[in-house]
């Protein structure tokens, strides 16, 4: 349907130029079918080179978190390349179009999504939309009123789990 609208569009234009220039214009050249697949293969050829750029380009400016033989890690962030191992990360959040990594001696900015640090991250559970935990640092629980989990972590921090996580929290 792009390809038809394209070429009758341009057949339009050539068309208007033709004829402000005092001559006529003869798209078919007397083989209407033989221009039409000629036109839908250019159309066409084109919408596949944009697919592939745009594809190369997400490739290219968003760097996926990598893991390492030895259960590290990679993560740009502020210009620098870091691997950490799971254990450093008491649990992830979902921060926009980024990912915050809450270490021990500060939280660490990564543009990605939490889905790709799910699968990842190895062991971790998520516990709400945003939040995924490491269950090695939950220290205790709380269940509130309204179902959700309080959550106190190893260094003292509280984070809240939201009902609907609860069970894959408790049977992990």
């Amino acid at each position: 349907m792009f390809s038809l609208s394209h070429v009758a569009i341009m057949e339009g234009l050539r068309k208007a130029v033709y004829a402000a220039m005092g001559s006529a214009y003869d798209f078919t050249h007397g083989n209407l079918l033989l221009h039409l697949i000629y036109e839908g293969r250019k159309d066409g050829l084109a919408y596949l080179l944009f697919l592939a750029f745009f594809w190369a380009y997400e490739r290219v400016t968003e760097p996926r978190p990598q893991a390492q033989g030895d259960g590290r890690i990679e993560v740009k962030t502020d210009g620098r390349t870091l691997y950490l191992a799971a254990d450093e990360i008491i649990y992830a959040e979902a921060a926009g179009n980024y990912v915050e990594l809450h270490l021990a001696t500060k939280p660490l900015l990564i543009r990605g999504t939490l889905s790709e640090f799910e699968k990842r991250l190895t062991g971790f559970v998520r516990i709400h939309r945003s939040r995924l935990l490491n269950p090695v640092h939950m220290k205790s629980y709380v269940a509130t009123s309204s179902g959700d989990l309080r959550i106190t972590l190893s260094d003292g921090r509280e984070i809240v789990a939201s009902r609907r996580y609860r069970d894959a929290l408790l049977n992990k």
